[in-house]
């Protein structure tokens, strides 16, 4: 088993998001997933194993297993390609099938490229959406108006909150355990809190 630690969408070897890939000859079982995982700490860990024509992925933060992740997809396309060369590799996720892409950069590096499972979003409910401001000490009126609330989904489900100060985001506080379980009760992976820094 070969546990890699990749930063997808970096620049010059500098930036980007971390995920951890691991290769491996058969996938591990869940308790053993989890637990490297909670070993490379990063958000995610995605695993791979070859069947047939394609990659069978599965996809473990510290905590539990999530069901998508695009950073972590990308830096295992990047480590498809250091080890098997340019070409279009299917995934297997535990709800889709996608492709990812992946070619050889002039300066020798891979870049992958994802197809994206099917994508959707919808208003999430007001009163949904005011338990979770009531636990970032926010308010209606701390959002901007022209980003109405809504869930998100490409893979995995988040909820979108946009801001309109930056200040507010960044003295943001909440409580884990009360925004954990607000989280499992709509299947949430990410909440995304966003600024709009320009037009």
């Amino acid at each position: 088993m070969d546990i890699l630690r990749i930063a997808a969408f970096s620049h010059n070897n500098r930036g980007g998001n971390p995920a951890g890939v691991v290769i491996c000859n058969e996938m591990p079982t869940e308790k053993e997933m989890l637990a490297i995982a909670k070993q490379v700490g990063y958000s995610e860990t995605a695993f791979l194993t070859q069947v047939n024509d394609g990659w069978r992925v599965r996809y473990f933060a510290p905590e539990m297993e999530v069901p998508f992740c695009g950073h972590a997809t990308i830096a295992s396309g990047a480590a498809l390609g250091e080890n098997f060369g340019e070409g279009i590799f299917k995934f297997i996720t535990n709800r889709d099938e996608i492709t990812v892409s992946v070619s050889k950069s002039d300066k020798g590096t891979f870049v992958a490229t994802l197809q994206s499972p099917q994508t959707w979003s919808e208003p999430a409910p007001n009163e949904y959406v005011e338990k979770i401001l009531k636990e970032f000490n926010l308010t209606i009126a701390d959002l901007d108006a022209n980003y109405p609330v809504r869930f998100a989904f490409a893979g995995a489900k988040h909820l979108i909150l946009v801001l309109k100060d930056r200040k507010k985001l960044a003295e943001m506080s909440y409580h884990f355990d009360q925004v954990k379980t607000l989280m499992q009760d709509e299947d949430l992976v990410t909440i995304d809190l966003l600024w709009r820094e320009s037009n």
